[in-house]
């Protein structure tokens, strides 16, 4: 079962957008919720320049350290040992 892998890497993408996404959403949500920060658009437009930034290194590092293919000789803890340095790094 042979799958293209251009697909593949595309829907792996597209999850990565929406996840990063989501959670900067609810990270957003809950500063106004609870009243850190008033709900107006300049607050919005600051918060999008950071999400775009570190959405956009985020991906390029997880590119980098081949995370959109699947590496059969690592174990679970060391693909997630993996995962967690690109997120610190993007960070």
């Amino acid at each position: 079962m042979y799958q293209d892998k251009r697909r593949i890497h595309f829907i792996y993408l597209l999850i990565d957008f929406f996840g990063i996404g989501l959670s900067f959403y609810f990270a957003y949500r809950l500063r106004i919720i609870l009243n850190f920060e008033s709900t107006t658009v300049s607050t919005l437009n600051h918060y999008l320049l950071i999400f775009i930034l570190w959405g956009i290194s985020l991906i390029f590092t997880i590119n980098n350290f081949d995370l959109y293919s699947t590496d059969r000789s690592l174990t679970i803890p060391q693909e997630t040992l993996k995962l967690l340095k690109v997120i610190l790094y993007s960070c």
